[in-house]
């Protein structure tokens, strides 16, 4: 049976491919060369189902997660530096097939900066984040995994993005947590002196087909706080991140007819409504392409079947500026 890509995946030296197989295949991101294949089955998740999203930690480097097609989520232990040595599961997270008491589709998955929490959403709107103990980072297998619902929302989610604002208390709680053999089960102190005192916040940005929403999650055990950006809901698969050049105070979202809100990261307010320019060049990704004039004879290629067809999707920050993944045309 040929195997079918189903998603796609990096890291600062590695490319993850998932297959339609069940499985993870690996190439190094400087040679383009096959390294391995990660089956990725396990408890609760034992028969082999398609790798719908693949995503790797930002702080630990052989830890990685992967969501299958039949809802259930693996993280996994990569062991890059030994690539002959198996990649091992170190937990199954089955809270979403929980939820919609049978199988769903993972429609997006992402970690905290530091690693800590790994968030993850699906078609029926369910947002959910996992604790990642430090000791997985050495490839501790951890079964009581810690899993809590942050938002149930009325329609697949699209796209996240995680943001700290004011971190340096979190990274040096991290950093003690990699020397200790119990931690508590969040990157924040739970004891309420030391959350009203707290000094930084932890977002999630969460974007569905209807509308994008700011949620805090600086603390599991607080009541849940909502922005919503921009008072107008949609309908499509629009996407939105955390404004490249100023992260802390601004974000971009997507609209139809190819346009982009700017808003207020506190209050979700709408500063202006910006629209890109048409492109005149197409990019297909193919190995080595190189971008192309639009051919003004093909139909799909005409200034009315772009602004009809084309518009801005995925949102991914990248140095200064965004990157949008828009339909083949």
């Amino acid at each position: 049976k040929r195997v079918q890509p189903m998603c796609i995946a990096c890291s600062s030296d590695l490319l993850a491919v998932g297959g339609s197989t069940g499985s993870v295949y690996l190439y190094s991101r400087e040679s383009m060369s096959f390294l391995q294949m990660i089956e990725c089955t396990g408890k609760g998740a034992s028969s082999k189902s398609a790798i719908m999203k693949v995503a790797f930690s930002p702080v630990e480097p052989d830890l990685f997660a992967v969501a299958r097609l039949d809802g259930n989520i693996l993280i996994l232990h990569g062991n890059f530096d030994k690539l002959t040595k198996k990649a091992l599961r170190l937990c199954t997270i089955c809270e979403h097939v929980k939820e919609a008491k049978g199988g769903v589709r993972i429609t997006s998955l992402t970690w905290s900066p530091t690693g800590r929490w790994l968030f993850s959403a699906d078609e029926r709107g369910t947002v959910a984040r996992t604790y990642v103990w430090p000791e997985m980072g050495k490839g501790n297998p951890y079964e009581d995994i810690e899993t809590w619902i942050v938002y149930r929302g009325q329609s697949p989610v699209v796209q996240m993005h995680a943001l700290v604002r004011g971190s340096s208390r979190i990274q040096q709680q991290n950093q003690q947590h990699r020397g200790q053999s119990k931690v508590e089960k969040s990157d924040v102190a739970s004891d309420k002196g030391l959350a009203q005192n707290r000094t930084w916040t932890a977002q999630l940005l969460v974007s569905t087909k209807r509308r994008s929403v700011l949620i805090d999650v600086s603390d599991p055990n607080e009541a849940k706080t909502f922005v919503q950006i921009g008072r107008k809901d949609r309908n499509g698969y629009f996407g939105a991140c955390f404004h490249p050049t100023q992260t802390a105070s601004k974000v971009l979202a997507a609209r139809k007819g190819k346009r982009l809100w700017e808003a207020q990261i506190d209050t979700g307010q709408v500063l202006k409504t910006m629209k890109p320019k048409l492109p005149n060049v197409e990019f297909r990704f193919t190995p080595f392409s190189t971008p192309a004039e639009l051919d003004q004879r093909n139909p799909q290629h005409s200034k009315e079947w772009l602004k009809e067809h084309v518009q801005l999707r995925m949102l991914t920050p990248f140095d200064n500026k965004v990157l949008s993944l828009l339909p083949s045309i």
